[in-house]
């Protein structure tokens, strides 16, 4: 429902830091498929002329990789390395 109430970006932007944080080398390919998802989703809610059609399609590209994002390996190594680095100094 963000998505639809105008607030789309900050939903990938967190589904970015996400990627990332959370999945990160588990399954390292979901990053860049977030990104590719996110500028398609772009292009589509971008078109001046917005029918439902568009906005069923960019709804089906947000739901599609958050569900790609549940079912990735997750790993929290890259955060939790930044976080014992922090600590040493």
């Amino acid at each position: 429902e963000l998505d639809v109430s105008g607030y789309g970006n900050s939903v990938w932007n967190r589904l970015k830091i996400i990627a990332s944080e959370d999945i990160g080398i588990g399954d390292s390919l979901v990053v860049k498929e977030v990104v590719e998802k996110y500028k398609a989703w772009k292009d589509i809610v971008g078109q001046k002329t917005s029918t439902s059609f568009k906005s069923e399609e960019a709804r089906k590209i947000l739901c599609n990789i958050v569900k790609r994002m549940c079912e990735a390996k997750k790993t929290r190594i890259v955060p939790n390395a930044g976080a014992v680095a922090v600590k040493q100094f």
